[in-house]
């Protein structure tokens, strides 16, 4: 009978690679300044042009943050969660199904804490996309290194087809003069009913009750849940993406490695600025 546990324990000092950890402190970084601009701002005001404050110093904050900030860092910070699983797989001394066990069961955590945090700090949160797509990640722990780049691929291409789909309806219809009337009507009707709500959301999180905040939160999270359509999906990539980095073991030998670090800085900068733009169509 093998009587051999695995031991999961944190890397020792020694044994970690500095250079994740320096990404993953500049990764988190970046996702706080993103998110500094929404944090006291409803959900519409992100996903739509509303502006709140249209002065000159936070026109300029907001060009700053839009340009050389928002959405570059969540695909780095996904590449080494992916990285990280790698790492997390190697800890396994007897067999790989109890530590994919104890990576899940982490990601329950994580879940937990992202529906916690949705209900008492924020709707913006992303531990629970994490979570799930994490959870998504494990499936593929053994597949081949094509299957990962395919995949990642695939997922790429998600928000591209459906955005892409979506445009090419709306240019049809507007192309017939009675739908385009119904369609700019319906635009309009919508565009003042979102005013509308961001003006009742300002006043419950600044007069509401607690319980009303919480409501209007959760209201708020149910509107971005198309996200795991139309964003999220970017996420999954980066994830395998990492998953087949670790793989190739990049990170071992820096000398030999820094192009292909290099090649993978890049590939996440592209995506980044590639797919902000079809955020914007939605």
């Amino acid at each position: 009978m093998n009587t051999t546990k695995t031991t999961i324990k944190p890397i020792a000092g020694q044994e970690r690679k500095v250079i994740l950890d320096f990404l993953r402190g500049i990764a988190i970084f970046g996702i706080i300044a993103a998110n500094m601009a929404v944090y006291n701002a409803p959900f519409h005001t992100m996903s739509g042009e509303f502006i709140l404050w249209d002065d000159t110093a936070n026109k300029i904050a907001n060009f700053f943050l839009k340009f050389f900030i928002e959405g570059k860092f969540y695909p780095l910070f996904s590449l080494l969660f992916g990285i990280g699983f790698y790492f997390f797989l190697q800890k396994a001394n007897d067999t790989v199904n109890k530590v994919v066990f104890t990576f899940r069961k982490r990601l329950m955590f994580l879940f937990i804490f992202g529906i916690l945090h949705v209900l008492l700090l924020w709707y913006g949160d992303v531990l629970i996309v994490y979570a799930i797509f994490g959870l998504i990640l494990t499936w593929f722990r053994n597949r081949s290194n094509k299957t990962l780049i395919r995949s990642a691929i695939i997922f790429l291409m998600i928000p591209v087809v459906l955005i892409g789909v979506l445009v090419g309806f709306m240019k049809l219809a507007m192309m017939v003069p009675e739908a385009a009337q119904a369609i700019e009507a319906e635009f309009s009707h919508q565009i003042s009913q979102t005013k509308e709500y961001i003006d009742k959301t300002i006043v419950t999180y600044s007069t509401g009750s607690f319980s009303e905040i919480i409501r209007i939160r959760i209201a708020e999270y149910i509107e971005s849940i198309p996200g795991y359509l139309f964003f999220y999906p970017n996420f999954m990539a980066m994830l395998l993406a990492g998953f087949y980095v670790g793989r190739k073991k990049i990170f071992e030998d820096l000398d030999s490695g820094v192009k292909n670090i290099e090649k993978s800085f890049y590939l996440v900068f592209a995506i980044s600025n590639n797919f902000q733009p079809f955020t914007c169509l939605l």
